[in-house]
C-alpha cells in the first residue's frame, strides 16, 4: 500500500521518544529528571477521581460539544477572572485534548502557506491592517540587512505602518520617553499626531520632537572668525525657521492629545535617518515614530543608506514607522 506524501513527511514525536528514553533509563537504574511529555509528577487527586466516578455512575458518559461543556467553560472564565483578572465570556472559551491539539487548531485556523513577506504582506491589505507589530533584531549581520530579513523586507513593503520590537514582551512596560521626527515633509503632521495618539496610549510623560536639519543647508566654510560667525548666525536662522514650523504642527493638534505630557524640541544638524537616531539611542527613547519612506528601498539604497535605512541597518529602540493612507 502506497502512503500519501503528507503522512510520509510526518516525524516520530521527539517529545514521546524523549519521554521512552528516560523510561529506559529509570527502569535501568539511573536517576533521571524527565523533560519529554509534561506530565505530573503526582497522582491524579482524590476529589477528580471521585468527580469522574460520579459523572460514569451519573451516565455523563456521552458524547459533549467540541469545544467543550458549558460549566468547564465557565468554571474556565471563573478561575482567569479570580486568579489572573482576565475577563472573557464563554464563548472565547475552546476546550481542546492539550497543549499540542491547542497549537494545532491555532495554526490551522491562523497560518497562511507561502512565502512570508508576500503572504502578510497580502493578509494586511486583504484584511485592510492598520498596524503591523513585528519583532525584529537589533541589528543584524551584514548579508541579511543587505540581502533584508523578514522584519525589514515587511518594513520596507508594507502597506500599513509597522511597529518594530527589539525586545518584545507580554509583560507591559512603562513608556517614558517617545521621540519622533519632525522634519519637513508632507507625511510629518500625521506623525506627529499619532506620536502623540501613542504617547497617551503608553502613558509616556515625554515628547521630543526631532528636526534634522542637513548640513548642506549651512552651505558655509568657517576657515576663520568671520567665516564661523556666517555659520553660527546661519544655523540660528535655520533653528528659528525649524522652531516656528514645528510650533505650528502643535498649534493644530488638540489640547487633549497633549494634555499631561511634557513637550521637548530638539534641533540637530546631520544626516537625516542616522542623527535622529543616534539621538534615541542616546537619550535612550522607548519609542523612536518615523514617516514611511515615500518611495521603496532596495539594494542600492542599502549600500548608499539614507532616511529610514540608517534606522534599519542598527534599531536604536523599538521604532514604529507611519505609513499615511494615501501612500498605503
Amino acid at each position: 500500500m502506497k502512503f500519501s506524501e503528507r503522512i510520509q513527511r510526518i516525524q516520530p514525536s521527539m517529545t514521546l521518544a524523549v519521554d521512552a528514553k528516560s523510561k529506559e533509563l529509570r527502569a535501568n537504574g539511573e536517576d533521571i529528571i524527565g523533560f519529554g511529555a509534561g506530565e505530573p509528577d503526582f497522582d491524579t487527586p482524590d476529589k477528580i477521581k471521585k468527580a469522574g466516578i460520579a459523572a460514569i455512575e451519573t451516565n455523563i458518559t456521552h458524547y459533549t460539544p467540541v469545544g467543550g461543556i458549558d460549566a468547564l467553560k465557565q468554571a474556565i472564565v471563573n478561575k482567569f477572572e479570580r486568579d489572573n483578572n482576565l475577563i472573557y465570556e464563554k464563548n472565547q472559551i475552546l476546550v481542546s485534548c492539550g497543549a499540542k491539539h491547542s497549537l494545532f487548531n491555532i495554526a490551522q485556523v491562523l497560518w497562511e502557506e507561502g512565502e512570508p513577506v508576500e503572504t502578510i504582506n497580502e493578509q494586511c491589505k486583504k484584511n485592510k491592517v492598520d498596524l503591523l507589530l513585528l519583532g525584529a533584531m537589533q541589528r543584524e549581520n551584514m548579508l541579511k540587512f543587505y540581502m533584508g530579513s523578514i522584519a525589514r523586507k515587511l518594513t520596507r513593503n508594507a502597506s500599513c505602518s509597522v511597529l518594530l520590537m527589539i525586545k518584545p514582551s507580554v509583560i507591559r512596560k512603562a513608556s517614558q520617553h517617545v521621540v519622533v521626527n519632525a522634519f519637513e515633509s508632507p507625511e510629518t503632521e500625521n506623525t506627529v499626531r499619532s506620536a502623540f495618539h501613542f504617547a497617551q496610549a503608553l502613558s509616556a510623560s515625554k515628547l521630543t520632537l526631532v528636526e534634522e536639519i542637513n548640513r548642506s543647508e549651512v552651505a558655509e566654510e568657517a576657515d576663520d572668525d568671520r567665516g564661523l560667525r556666517k555659520v553660527t548666525l546661519r544655523k540660528e536662522k535655520l533653528k528659528r525657521r525649524e522652531l516656528s514650523r514645528v510650533r505650528e504642527i502643535l498649534n493644530r493638534i488638540s489640547d487633549s492629545l497633549k494634555e499631561n505630557i511634557k513637550i521637548h524640541s530638539q534641533n540637530i544638524f546631520g544626516t537625516r535617518g542616522y542623527s535622529i537616531g543616534h539621538y534615541a539611542k542616546v537619550v535612550r527613547a522607548d519609542l523612536l515614530i518615523m514617516n514611511s519612506d515615500e518611495k521603496r528601498k532596495g539594494f542600492l539604497e542599502r549600500i548608499f543608506p539614507k532616511d529610514l535605512e540608517h534606522i534599519l541597518s542598527e534599531l536604536p529602540t523599538d521604532v514604529l514607522i507611519i505609513k499615511s493612507k494615501q501612500n498605503g
